[in-house]
């Protein structure tokens, strides 16, 4: 696949479990697989892709609280929204260190055009790539699993998202939405609680302690 490189100006943190900010739990001793769904459509593309790199950025934060593998948490990268649909990166064996998964984030996720919000089709994805095979793409059985997804704009089809969220939360990967721009995700989440804004650079370290909370109160999914 030929892809069109482009520089984004995203903070990296630290190559390490870094300490986090008014801590609810030390996240580095836990263990949970988390996919990562960016949306690199024309919204979030917009402004030199100012959209998309608040969320590269929470992404960022958030990650360098776990220590990265098989004994910590492991993500998984996808994205949807572009021409190409919805995109799978990486399984949840991919990366052995933030080095890695941050060099990835930075490097990979990228829009290459204007597409549908295809939302349905990711997660479509993380469960055929990732949950129906069993353990071969990394998915562990002993630790929790999450879905973090990045929204600006509403599902061309919400009720498939709807459909295929719910799917995922019956597989105990519990759905947890960022939206920009006023985007009502709580549908897709089973719930209000389930997600949280991302409109500005101030946004981002109360996201990134939202998402701690949720990982350290460890809520039951909705159905």
């Amino acid at each position: 696949m030929t892809t069109t490189t482009t520089t984004t100006t995203v903070s990296t943190p630290s190559a390490s479990p870094t300490t986090p900010i008014n801590p609810d739990c030390d996240l580095s001793q836990l263990l949970y697989d988390v996919a990562l769904v960016f949306d690199v459509g024309e919204i979030a593309t917009i402004d030199t892709n100012r959209l998309l790199n608040y969320a590269k950025n929470v992404a960022l934060l958030f990650s360098a609280n776990f220590t990265i593998g098989s004994k910590g948490g492991q993500f998984a990268l996808l994205q949807y929204g572009d021409a190409r649909g919805a995109w799978t990166w990486a399984d949840f064996k991919t990366y052995g260190s933030h080095n890695a998964l941050n060099s990835h984030i930075n490097g990979s996720v990228r829009g290459s055009g204007q597409g549908p919000n295809d939302l349905d089709k990711a997660f479509e994805q993380i469960y055929e790539y990732f949950i129906a095979p069993g353990p071969e793409p990394g998915v562990r059985p002993n630790a929790r699993h999450m879905v973090i997804f990045f929204s600006t704009q509403s599902p061309a089809n919400l009720t498939a998202a709807i459909s295929a969220a719910k799917t995922l939360r019956n597989a105990t990967f519990c759905t947890v939405g960022i939206a920009s721009g006023g985007v009502d995700i709580s549908r897709v989440v089973g719930g209000a609680n389930f997600a949280t804004a991302l409109n500005s650079p101030n946004d981002i370290p109360t996201v990134v302690q939202w998402l701690r909370h949720f990982v350290c109160t460890q809520p039951a999914c909705p159905p």
